[in-house]
């Protein structure tokens, strides 16, 4: 997940973790069952898991901005970004990079 930590570091929050995990699953189309497998895997909530994975997300976006975070991702710009779409979005770049 070096990409994770290299574009956009905050690797000390457990969102920035709870996302590498959620980059791992096999199936990020259901963040429901995504949320709950983390949640077990680190004894939290499913709740918890979902808020620090937001929290990350954000913190990204006020770092580089809404419209640069979706160039460096590649995806047309839009408003609002789901943590499912991030997740996707950086495990398509991460795929397409290899």
């Amino acid at each position: 997940m070096n990409y994770l930590k290299e574009t956009f570091g905050n690797v000390h929050q457990r969102g920035y973790l709870y996302t590498e995990e959620a980059i791992k699953h096999p199936n990020p189309y259901t963040m429901t069952e995504v949320y709950q497998e983390i949640a077990m895997k680190y004894a939290t909530t499913p709740s918890r898991v979902e808020r620090a994975m937001r929290h990350y997300k954000e913190t990204i976006i006020k770092q580089v901005g809404m419209k640069k975070l979706f160039e460096m991702l590649e995806y047309p710009y839009k408003n609002k970004l789901t943590n499912q779409e991030f997740i996707i979005l950086i495990r398509s770049k991460i795929k397409n990079d290899k």
